[in-house]
Protein backbone atom coordinates (compact mmCIF):
# COMPACT_ATOMS: atom_id res chain seq x y z
CA UNK A 1 0.00 0.00 0.00
CA UNK A 2 1.55 3.34 -0.95
CA UNK A 3 2.41 6.07 1.77
CA UNK A 4 0.71 8.85 1.34
CA UNK A 5 0.53 10.76 4.60
CA UNK A 6 2.61 11.92 7.61
CA UNK A 7 2.45 12.48 11.29
CA UNK A 8 4.58 14.24 13.30
CA UNK A 9 4.80 13.19 17.07
CA UNK A 10 6.64 14.78 19.98
CA UNK A 11 7.96 12.38 21.99
CA UNK A 12 10.19 11.99 25.29
CA UNK A 13 14.23 11.72 24.71
CA UNK A 14 14.04 8.32 26.92
CA UNK A 15 11.01 7.10 25.14
CA UNK A 16 12.79 7.76 21.64
CA UNK A 17 16.11 5.89 22.77
CA UNK A 18 13.83 3.04 23.91
CA UNK A 19 12.14 3.12 20.52
CA UNK A 20 15.75 3.36 19.01
CA UNK A 21 16.74 0.34 20.56
CA UNK A 22 14.38 -1.80 19.84
CA UNK A 23 14.02 -1.03 16.45
CA UNK A 24 17.85 -1.39 15.72
CA UNK A 25 17.39 -4.84 17.50
CA UNK A 26 15.09 -5.30 15.09
CA UNK A 27 17.01 -4.25 12.03
CA UNK A 28 14.72 -1.26 11.37
CA UNK A 29 14.56 2.03 11.02
CA UNK A 30 12.70 4.28 13.58
CA UNK A 31 10.11 5.58 11.56
CA UNK A 32 9.19 1.60 10.64
CA UNK A 33 9.34 0.51 13.92
CA UNK A 34 6.70 2.55 15.18
CA UNK A 35 4.57 2.02 12.22
CA UNK A 36 4.66 -1.63 12.83
CA UNK A 37 3.58 -1.21 16.09
CA UNK A 38 1.12 1.11 15.94
CA UNK A 39 -0.19 -1.78 12.88
CA UNK A 40 0.01 -4.51 15.41
CA UNK A 41 -1.91 -2.25 17.95
CA UNK A 42 -4.72 -1.46 15.54
CA UNK A 43 -5.16 -5.10 14.62
CA UNK A 44 -5.63 -6.24 18.29
CA UNK A 45 -7.87 -3.41 19.01
CA UNK A 46 -10.03 -4.89 16.14
CA UNK A 47 -9.59 -8.20 16.96
CA UNK A 48 -10.75 -7.63 20.39
CA UNK A 49 -13.74 -5.15 19.60
CA UNK A 50 -16.89 -6.88 20.83
CA UNK A 51 -19.60 -7.91 18.43
CA UNK A 52 -21.89 -4.93 19.42
CA UNK A 53 -19.07 -1.97 18.64
CA UNK A 54 -18.04 -3.79 15.43
CA UNK A 55 -22.12 -3.50 14.20
CA UNK A 56 -21.71 0.30 15.03
CA UNK A 57 -18.57 1.09 12.99
CA UNK A 58 -20.84 -0.22 10.18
Amino acid sequence: MKKDTSVNVRLTSELKAALQKLANADARKLSAYIELVLSAHVTAAKASASPDEARKKR
